[in-house]
């Protein structure tokens, strides 16, 4: 056994230190901050009316260049929802999932988990390989995947990933600075009913001047994913993650997460402990280095360290319940959301909300080509 001697849980009182915890744990949590999240996102929220009301989507007719473009961003965010159906920061993907979709992105954004990426590999279709292996990713890593696919699928369109100032979310823009910008179309694969929009229509919409562009490319139908995709690949430690969910923890109680926690090296009671002293120890491994916790699962085969680790990626609320478990423990998506409100409860900017719509107008947007017979929806 590795001792952690400059690790160690200090020795707490016992008694009332739980309290916090499990009044915590008795709370009703509602979707307040949510709205507020979204609020100050610029989405506007969806209200119910008091009478029948008819509500018409944004509907608009575009030319023929931009109707390629949509075309265009259509496939291309069709392609990044194949590749990662659940977002590692959206609520309902992460309470479906009972957190797996978290972990895979955690694969895809830890080098320590591949093996086989080439130097000097492009970043951008390097991130579009990962996806291929490990189907995971947030806003980021899909609006990369986005404008890979973009560099590699069509010719002489202008492509820029960019981020709003002071909003924590990424995107592609497609469209020149010679263009009127009502030309421009967004491609953002990460809503959960994500659909090609122009700029001027897209929920985070906001002048020129305040978008910090990270990529910006000429396409020119070459890119490197497909010859990525078959150099790379994930080793153990990167498959078991990629794989982890709440339910490796199914059926284990408190005091055996306990008695695991003192097999690994942390000063724990499994007959007399806190809640506290449970989530102390086990977010210690996610402040030990990663590849010592990776060498030593390959090393002994044994991953209760990586698994340790793991656990130490999901909120306390949800570690308190394990603690608190004398029964065997049944993790649900109902615990996981409320995992996911408590901490907005706490955090209001809290990375993990859902964000259903790519457009202003919850209720999407509609396009249209041509006029009179000729006319077709995009």
């Amino acid at each position: 056994m590795r001792g952690r001697t400059t690790h160690r849980v200090p020795r707490k009182e016992r008694g009332t230190s739980t309290a916090q915890v499990v009044a915590a744990l008795q709370n009703d949590v509602g979707n307040a901050a949510v709205v507020q999240h979204l609020r100050r996102s610029g989405t506007p929220r969806t209200q119910v009316p008091h009478s029948p009301v008819v509500q018409r989507v944004t509907q608009k007719s575009v030319s023929t260049p931009v109707a390629q473009r949509l075309l265009l961003a259509r496939s291309i965010i069709r392609q990044v929802k194949d590749v990662v159906p659940d977002a590692g920061n959206q609520a309902d993907a992460l309470t479906r999932t009972l957190l797996n979709s978290r972990m895979r992105y955690l694969v895809m954004s830890r080098p320590e988990f591949w093996n086989g990426v080439p130097p000097g590999a492009d970043p951008a279709d390097l991130t579009m390989a990962k996806g291929y292996h490990v189907q995971g990713g947030n806003c980021s890593e899909q609006a990369v995947m986005a404008f890979s696919l973009l560099r590699s699928s069509s010719f002489d369109e202008r492509i820029r990933m960019v981020n709003v100032q002071g909003v924590d979310h990424a995107f592609v823009l497609i469209g020149d600075d010679h263009e009127p910008q009502s030309d421009w179309v967004v491609a953002d694969p990460w809503p959960t009913r994500a659909q090609a929009c122009l700029w001027e229509d897209h929920y985070f919409n906001a002048a020129f001047d305040e978008l910090q562009i990270s990529g910006d490319f000429i396409t020119n139908g070459q890119g490197s994913a497909g010859a990525l995709t078959e150099q790379i690949g994930l080793n153990m430690a990167g498959r078991f993650v990629a794989q982890w969910s709440l339910n490796s923890f199914r059926r284990m109680t408190g005091p055996q997460l306990a008695a695991m926690l003192e097999r690994n090296g942390i000063d724990i009671d499994p007959r007399q402990y806190t809640v506290e002293e449970i989530i102390d120890g086990v977010k210690l491994f996610n402040r030990e280095p990663l590849e010592t916790i990776i060498e030593h699962t390959h090393a002994t085969g044994d991953y209760e360290e990586l698994s340790l680790w793991c656990l130490g990626e999901v909120e306390p609320y949800i570690l308190s319940s394990l603690a608190l478990s004398i029964q065997p423990w049944r993790p649900s998506g109902q615990l996981v959301a409320d995992g996911i409100q408590a901490e907005r409860d706490n955090e209001p900017e809290h990375e993990v909300w859902n964000q259903e719509r790519s457009t202003s107008d919850p209720e999407g947007a509609r396009y249209y080509h041509g006029t009179g017979r000729e006319r077709q929806r995009v």
